[in-house]
């Protein structure tokens, strides 16, 4: 660029010169950017008002043009502790009574309490070798008829690995440090839900999960005691003085055995106490010599517990130093049966009668008929005879199709309301976008009062306005012929307000006649609801007749042209074109401006050396003068 010699000779200000010299090519530049601004809020006064058209158009009347959406039931039951209900539209009107015979429940296990280990400290940390799982094995899970997945362990195991490896093969696992149990759940209700274990039984036992119809007995451990037992142990070593007549019970005697006789303590053994235990019927024990245990299995509660309360341990004599044999087995404080052993609860489905009828599901859900049930609870007699009946009424939703309309009504009106407002605006020939200079002179509030005036004005009298405008308010007025019968929004007490007396831009919105909402209205009788209630369809029939009408007229007005796109009914692409020639205009003439500054600041610049260099030769005479 050119070194400019503002009037450092003439002392003339070049810059506010040149400015005034340009000024007539800078007005029309501000022209145009003016131009271009009020066309740039045009166009997003349009687009949010467009916006709001083809809401209305696609989500409002796209459903309400169809019956099925004034179609609305609701039901009411008798008890709701029971079970909640609701009805679809196909639900049919009238009384049906209903019985609750099953919830759907999760297949779940109930853990023993592993106490019996003497572990204070048992946590998700503790390793599988202090529960006595020492060796690799495995247990298998099944859930429905899904694939056996196996989960593996050994004595390196951690309670919490075991936890992980359930919940990965697709059941709800937790260890409760508290109470020291396993806790097993299905993810899903119903029998097809349900979850079966397999594998090592003798592993299960171990984590107080088995619970396959049978019951575990287990002993004390003996090592804690110091004693290291064996099979072959005799009694009599077992903390016994061998007095033959004390502290042993005679006999230990079972309705289907001989008794065992212990005054032969000092040649009878362990495995000759087991072999005894075996004897009574879907009763099998053993003596775990690694784990120094007793256990009793039993094919159910019943049998076990009946070795169980027969090994009574208050036999003997405690004046003696001689300690009972039940003791000396390890049996006073025998675990695992009763309410202490692993309790499993099979997944169940629900089942209902519904009008005679059974019905079942996984889940606690039905969908019949157009209701959709959700049951809570049995409707079982307390005295176990059968099921109470509950009753369930579904009738005309009367509310919900009125408040449907309703709604449509005050989007409608808000629109038109808006539209109307903008149609018929106060002008504002005197004013115009601002520029920076004159922002910097007024305040922001000022600044926006001023802008606000401007854009509300830009759509006053607007042919497109116009038009969509009349499309809309010429098709709420369409009267429909329904079996013989006019019908027209005035014959449910739809009506505009009186003209006189209702505010400007609002004198094309609707009311309903009874309307609480509306203070102009709703002291009127309530036509609407008492045709909805009276004659359901026919009030369905001219709705939907009528907004697939106003849906029509837009989709006629939203159809793509060379001037506007498909779903827009102002012509947008046209305002774009009119911006990208804004943007031409402004770049030329702005070019234009610093083209003629340029002209100027070389005029100047040059007039300012001539002066320069006519003061240099000046002085140089004046010098040879002597002046």
């Amino acid at each position: 660029m050119a070194i400019r010699l503002s009037g450092m000779v003439s002392g003339l200000d070049t810059d506010a010169i040149v400015k005034e010299l340009v000024s007539a090519y800078s007005k029309k530049t501000e022209s145009y950017e003016k131009d271009k601004t009020k066309l740039e809020w045009k166009q997003e006064i349009w687009k949010d008002l467009n916006t709001k058209i083809y809401d209305l158009y696609s989500r409002t009347l796209g459903t309400l043009r169809f019956s099925s959406a004034y179609n609305k039931k609701k039901t009411s039951i008798s008890d709701e502790s029971k079970a909640t209900i609701t009805a679809s539209a196909n639900a049919a009107k009238g009384t049906q009574s209903m019985e609750i015979h099953k919830v759907a429940t999760s297949g779940y296990l109930t853990g023993s309490s592993l106490d019996i280990y003497g572990l204070n400290d048992l946590s998700t940390k503790t390793n599988l070798r202090e529960l006595g799982i020492v060796d690799e094995t495995s247990i298998n899970i099944q859930v429905g008829d899904g694939d056996i997945k196996t989960i593996t362990m050994s004595g390196d195991s951690t309670i919490g690995d075991l936890v992980k490896q359930f919940n990965e093969a697709g059941i709800n696992a937790n260890f409760d440090e508290e109470n020291k149990r396993f806790f097993l759940m299905s993810t899903n209700t119903g029998k097809e839900n349900d979850f079966k274990l397999s594998g090592d039984s003798d592993a299960m036992k171990k984590l107080g999960i088995l619970a396959e119809g049978c019951a575990y007995g287990i002993g004390d451990v003996w090592k804690k005691d110091g004693y290291n037992i064996t099979n072959s142990t005799k009694l009599s070593d077992l903390h016994w003085n061998g007095d033959t007549t004390k502290g042993f019970p005679k006999t230990i005697a079972f309705d289907n055995m001989v008794p065992f006789r212990v005054e032969d303590g000092s040649t009878k053994t362990v495995a000759d106490f087991v072999d005894y235990l075996n004897k009574v019927d879907g009763v099998e024990a053993s003596f775990d010599e690694k784990n120094q245990r007793f256990v009793i299995k039993g094919a159910d509660k019943l049998s076990a517990g009946k070795v169980y309360d027969s090994l009574n341990p208050d036999v003997g004599d405690p004046s003696t130093t001689s300690k009972p044999l039940l003791d000396v087995l390890g049996f006073v404080s025998v675990h695992g049966f009763g309410e202490g052993n692993a309790v499993k609860i099979d997944g169940a489905d629900a089942q209902i009668k519904l009008n005679g009828a059974i019905f079942e599901s996984n889940t606690n859900n039905f969908n019949i008929n157009g209701l959709s049930i959700n049951v809570k609870e049995t409707t079982a007699k307390a005295d176990g005879s059968g099921y109470n009946e509950i009753k369930i009424v579904t009738d005309t939703d009367v509310d919900g199709i009125y408040n449907t309309i309703k709604d449509f009504l005050k989007e409608y009106n808000e629109l038109i309301n808006e539209m109307d407002s903008l149609y018929n605006a106060d002008r504002a020939k005197d004013y115009q976008p601002l520029t920076d200079e004159e922002k910097e002179a007024m305040s922001e509030k000022e600044v926006e009062k001023w802008e606000e005036k401007i854009k509300k004005s830009l759509l006053r009298r607007d042919t497109t306005l116009s038009s969509i405008s009349s499309t809309m308010k010429t098709a709420m007025l369409q009267s429909f012929t329904i079996n013989g019968e006019k019908y027209s929004l005035s014959t449910f007490g739809i009506l505009t307000g009186n003209y006189f007396t209702t505010k400007n831009n609002e004198k094309n919105a609707f009311h309903i006649d009874g309307d609480p909402d509306d203070s102009t209205v709703s002291s009127n009788e309530e036509k609407l609801k008492k045709a909805i209630a009276a004659n359901p369809e026919t009030v369905a029939d001219f709705f939907s007749q009528l907004t697939s009408h106003l849906y029509s007229e837009l989709d006629e007005k939203m159809k793509g042209t060379t001037l506007s796109s498909a779903f827009t009914v102002y012509n947008d692409k046209q305002i774009t074109a009119d911006l990208r020639q804004y943007n031409t205009q402004i770049s030329k003439w702005e070019n234009y401006v610093s083209q003629q500054e340029e002209f100027w600041y070389n005029k100047f610049t040059a007039m300012e050396k001539a002066l320069a260099q006519l003061q240099s030769s000046t002085s140089a005479l004046s010098g040879l003068l002597g002046s």
